[in-house]
């Protein structure tokens, strides 16, 4: 619920927790957990508009070593959507490529939808329009209503705005 608000103090204090338990060290038990954190800074940077930092913060989480398939995912994931909001196709396919290959099951169930948002937020960004409009419109038919397409979108235009 720390982002839900937008308001700079929930931002600040959620910054504040993850630097706090990422000094703890590294901890091979809780590899996934740190990788996440890595993934809350740069969320938070990108909501803050400062997507170099946050392109940052999800690199060093991919560099966490035992952390779960899925968590390379997720960061893989948000890399790819900022490689398109940079207008560099090629690493967000090179990223979305290793998200696809890097989930573990267990997830929700939606977080193939999310990927296949990806992909198609890709496939526009190669030039590929009409696969890419199907496949928009496959998933939102299952994902009516939900934030994280809403999420991914507002990425790709505070990108526009910093290219």
């Amino acid at each position: 619920m720390l982002f839900r608000s937008g308001k700079p103090e929930r931002f600040a204090a959620a910054r504040e927790l993850a630097n706090t338990a990422l000094q703890s060290g590294f901890d091979k038990t809780r590899a996934t957990q740190r990788a996440m954190l890595f993934n809350v800074l740069g969320l938070v940077a990108a909501q803050q508009k400062n997507l170099a930092a946050a392109d940052e913060y999800w690199a060093d989480g991919l560099q966490v070593p035992m952390a779960s398939g899925t968590t390379t995912a997720i960061l893989a994931a948000n890399r790819a959507v900022l490689a398109v909001a940079r207008k560099d196709p090629k690493a967000a396919r090179e990223f979305y490529n290793i998200a696809m290959a890097s989930k573990t099951p267990p997830y929700l169930d939606y977080f193939d939808l999310h990927l296949e948002m990806i992909n198609a937020i890709i496939l526009w960004s190669e030039g590929k329009h009409q696969e890419a409009e199907k496949n928009f419109l496959d998933v939102e038919r299952v994902l009516v209503g939900d934030t994280a397409p809403n999420y991914r979108a507002r990425l790709l235009q505070i990108g526009r705005a910093h290219v």
